[in-house]
């Protein structure tokens, strides 16, 4: 019987050991915090074939082998690492001021309507944050690092994004926030890039960062471990999924069929286990922007170019609703999908694709079986055949 160790016992590590359980591996899991209360994720852990130590923090895996503990030190045929991510906090001068929050996190009677917010952030999160500002009736400007805080997002898609903002004088500035200017508390903003935003509060909200123990593994530069798509590093043995891991460069280069673990946990439990298993893309993202679906699904035209892929991407739609496909030319397998705006039944394809691996043909008849509406993916399935013809 293999031996497993799992690092963490989150989402993300409970799936995984109990995929490698039910495999028919023995699974230690190692959880830096305490015993949670009845119930939660610690009733999927009770009936594994193995143990649990609660309150036992990974100091280091050595190679796949050896995981040294606060406790002690083990040896194990193959170790998954799910310590999910932490918060990093950015200061910079002025972020002690008055009215300036650094976790994003501001009392009710700080962001009474008509104030000037400035927000710093990326991703759903801080995008969520912003929109509701705003519908709050403060003006709110988002700083961002990248096009609309997305980095997975499409131009085109960024850019419809942009223009709800800008329909809901959401404002957008590029950059980070240097300092924070006022004599007694928070009046002006510097930004990275020298603009001067006036600002009445600051809500920056802390960056989140992988979370590995000290291993023998290639890393990304947020210190992710890099993995293929069967969430497999390049250290023989030694797995990671969840907030503590990352794509590498071609890791679905090769379109493998996906095995019978669905998710990126099970998946890596799977291997660990000794069996096999992959991912034919990343898993999907799904989130609304003032009340606008987006969908994001499978490779961007980077991650495509970096496979070494012969990718082409088709861009339908225009305003609010905007459709992304990304396909191979010569086979049509479709790569990646995204959507901005669109009907219910859009979206539900985009999830239905990321699911079951299919090519853009496939693709472009689901509108003539599907009972809802789905004619924004399915025409621009179609404008990539008629090119590729």
């Amino acid at each position: 019987m293999r031996r497993v160790a799992v690092v963490g016992a989150g989402k993300a590590g409970t799936a995984a050991a109990v995929e490698a359980s039910a495999r028919g591996a023995a699974v230690e899991v190692f959880e830096a915090e305490p015993l949670p209360e009845a119930g939660g994720l610690s009733r999927f852990l009770g009936s594994l074939e193995g143990s649990v130590s609660w309150g036992t923090r990974v100091i280091s895996v050595n190679g796949a082998r050896a995981v040294s503990t606060s406790r002690s030190r083990g040896h194990y045929d193959a170790v998954v690492v799910s310590t999910g991510t932490k918060k990093r906090v950015r200061r910079f001068p002025g972020s002690s001021k008055p009215g300036v929050f650094l976790t994003g996190d501001a009392g009710p009677d700080e962001t009474p309507p008509g104030d000037r917010v400035v927000v710093q952030g990326e991703g759903p999160e801080a995008l969520a944050l912003a929109a509701g500002l705003v519908i709050g009736g403060s003006k709110v400007t988002l700083v961002t690092g990248s096009p609309i805080g997305l980095r997975r997002l499409c131009a085109e898609g960024a850019g419809a994004l942009a223009g709800i903002a800008s329909q809901h004088s959401l404002g957008l500035a590029r950059g980070q926030v240097a300092a924070a200017l006022g004599s007694s508390r928070v009046q002006v903003v510097l930004l990275s890039t020298r603009e001067l935003l006036p600002c009445d509060l600051l809500l920056a909200l802390p960056s989140t960062v992988p979370n590995p123990p000290l291993l023998e593994a290639s890393v990304g530069e947020r210190g992710a471990i890099l993995v293929d798509s069967s969430q497999a590093s390049d250290t023989p043995g030694l797995f990671a999924a969840g907030g503590s891991s990352a794509y590498s460069p071609g890791a679905f280069a090769s379109g493998t069929p996906a095995g019978s673990a669905p998710s990126p946990p099970r998946v890596a439990g799977a291997n660990a286990a000794g069996r096999h298993a992959h991912l034919t893309s990343p898993p999907p993202e799904s989130f609304e922007f003032f009340g606008v679906p987006v969908s994001v699904a499978g490779l961007t035209h980077d991650e495509a170019t970096w496979a070494g892929l012969d990718a082409s991407r088709t861009v339908t739609g225009e305003g609010p609703e905007v459709c992304s496909v990304l396909y191979e030319r010569r086979s049509l397998r479709l790569l990646g999908l995204q959507l901005v705006g669109g009907s219910p039944g859009s979206h539900a394809a985009v999830a239905l694709a990321s699911a079951q691996p299919q090519d853009v043909r496939a693709l472009a008849e689901l509108d003539q079986v599907q009972s809802t509406d789905i004619s924004l993916v399915a025409e621009a399935a179609r404008q990539c055949i008629r090119r590729s013809a």
